[in-house]
């Protein structure tokens, strides 16, 4: 509610312009990763994939516009989106039906609902009663059944659905009949972004993929090798249009959707009271390595390097703490035994090791002491 009486885009307030090109470049990134994930999280929830497009959009340029912090991120989940396949699994409803192009939007503007009634009466204080253990082995159970929900689409079947037993049943049909062009791609990605991103870290390898996918889609007969691929996505805006309350009695919607409501009320206030958590603890962390002489400008001065890649570090920070070049700085660590702290004041003050190891112990090791003395 605090968020409707702020202006737009109020999150924006100090921005460091400096900083829109690596943005731009990391939100452009993170879309081409969370659309398609989107866009499989739909089919969890019943619908066609066009549905996770839209839903990967309009919902987070609508909280970038009225949200007043940086640190939250907002997105398509896993869980709400099985949790309502799983709804119209119990309903008798097939997933991606027309029926359930009816009966979803219900479902999402009654979990709406109960998301306002919890705002209104302040759920928030629920974080302090949720377990994180209990909350952690719901997520995990979520994240088997999707596992085994895949499978069967790995293997070149249908989704599975169901509970566990059933959905061991399709793992097992899928696996009698098994398509291997879908099976080698499958499971290949799948080992691919297992494995590699050990070897080279730094690679998104998820968009590689993606890409590489694609370049299948476009280029290489994938349809005679039986292959399923998306369908094509419908060009234009989607058409807005209310929801079909009479898909469903309000008792049953009601009821149905408030274990969803629940979850992703559960999920929100936990990811945001850790975060809060871990901003509190950096900050004492951070007054108490100052306090302790080990920052100085920003930067963690107490540092003793182990190996080639630390010494390098080591330079860096010796360069910015005194503002000198890396031969001055690399001389400097030199000559005190690669101690960023001693090299530092070196620099600054123009001595030997020896003079600015004692310079810093009569300032119980804080290089600002030594300074302003």
């Amino acid at each position: 509610m605090k968020a409707l009486s702020q202006p737009l885009f109020a999150s924006l307030r100090g921005y460091d312009r400096a900083q829109l090109g690596p943005d731009l470049f990391s939100g452009a990134l993170i879309a081409l990763l969370s659309i398609p994930i989107s866009m499989g999280y739909a089919q969890l929830a019943g619908l066609p994939p066009v549905y996770g497009l839209y839903g990967s959009l309009v919902p987070i340029l609508l909280f970038a516009m009225l949200s007043t912090t940086r640190e939250f991120i907002f997105g398509v989940d896993a869980a709400p989106a099985a949790m309502i396949g799983a709804v119209l699994t119990s309903l008798g409803v097939t997933p991606g039906g027309a029926e359930a192009m009816r009966i979803v939007p219900v479902l999402t503007l009654y979990v709406a609902l109960w998301l306002a009634v919890f705002a209104l009466v302040h759920a928030d204080k629920a974080v302090d009663y949720i377990s994180e253990p209990v909350m952690g082995g719901f997520i995990s159970g979520v994240c088997c059944e999707i596992i085994l929900m895949q499978v069967p689409k790995l293997l070149g079947s249908a989704t599975g659905t169901g509970e566990l037993f059933e959905l061991l049943g399709h793992v097992f049909d899928a696996a009698k009949v098994i398509n291997w062009p879908t099976a080698a791609l499958g499971f290949g990605t799948l080992a691919i972004l297992l494995i590699a991103p050990r070897k080279w870290p730094k690679v998104p390898w998820v968009l590689v993929m993606m890409v590489a996918g694609g370049l299948l889609g476009a280029f290489a007969p994938l349809d005679d090798w039986g292959v399923a691929l998306l369908a094509a996505v419908p060009r234009g805006l989607p058409k807005v249009v209310l929801p079909d309350l009479t898909a469903l009695p309000f008792t049953q919607a009601l009821v149905a959707t408030l274990p969803v409501a629940a979850v992703i009320l559960a999920e929100t206030l936990l990811a945001s009271s850790g975060t809060a958590q871990k901003k509190v603890l950096n900050m004492l962390s951070t007054g108490a390595m100052i306090k302790l002489g080990k920052v100085y400008g920003n930067l963690m001065v107490d540092v003793k390097p182990s190996n080639e890649k630390l010494i390098r570090r080591c330079v860096t920070i010796v360069c910015s703490a005194a503002e000198c070049t890396e031969a001055e700085a690399t001389k400097a660590l030199e000559e005190c035994d690669y101690r960023p702290k001693v090299a530092i004041v070196m620099v600054l003050r123009g001595v030997n090791a020896d003079t600015a190891c004692a310079m810093l112990q009569k300032a119980e090791g804080r290089i600002a002491k030594v300074l302003e003395a």
